[in-house]
């Protein structure tokens, strides 16, 4: 968190299979600790629903709408209503 402040740069936080820890407490993620500087990256492939390969991302708000943008390019796959449903599943706690 340290080298992306002084740098000005970007953290990618892959948090692929980050609920499968049995033998210890969980690792709090790196993006509670600079939120403007760490994109946290989750899926729900592995633990709630395999067969919709959904994720997401936890996006400092200064990226949002570009995201928003490059996503609605370059993905015509997802389809609507199983992201709906994950949004609201996720939103709800």
């Amino acid at each position: 968190v340290d080298w992306a402040r002084s740098t000005g740069g970007l953290i990618l936080e892959d948090d692929y299979d980050g609920e499968f820890r049995y033998d210890r407490q969980p690792v709090g993620a790196l993006q509670g600790l600079d939120p403007e500087r760490v994109v946290y990256l989750g899926t729900a492939s592995k633990s709630l629903a395999p067969g919709l390969r959904l994720g997401w991302m936890v996006l400092p708000g200064h990226l949002v709408g570009e995201v928003m943008a490059a996503k609605g390019m370059a993905d015509r796959v997802s389809g609507s209503p199983d992201q709906l449903t994950l949004a609201e599943f996720i939103a709800s706690g």
